[in-house]
């Protein structure tokens, strides 16, 4: 089996309710309400997280707990989310 096909079966095993998790956890976000809470925003992201900006640029947790607000310029729901394996338990 190639790694493709070995992917997608393991896509087609993910639970629904992890999919949707992930889905409802992205989406807070992408809402001023939850993105702009420090105290949600420091349960949900693990100490060691970062992300890279549209620009490429890698932010850190601490960067994006002390992110001023601002304007979030999002459709949600996330038209193009989805959720892709990178091992057999890691997603």
């Amino acid at each position: 089996m190639d790694q493709d096909n070995e992917s997608a079966d393991t896509a087609k095993e993910m639970r629904t309710g992890d999919v949707e998790t992930l889905r409802e956890l992205e989406e807070a976000l992408w809402r001023a309400e939850t993105r702009f809470d420090r105290t949600f925003m420091e349960q949900i992201l693990h100490p060691m997280f970062f992300e890279f900006g549209r620009s490429g640029r890698t932010y850190t947790r601490e960067q994006t707990l002390h992110a001023a607000p601002g304007n979030i310029d999002a459709e949600l729901p996330l038209r193009d989310f989805a959720v892709h394996p990178v091992a057999d338990d890691v997603y």
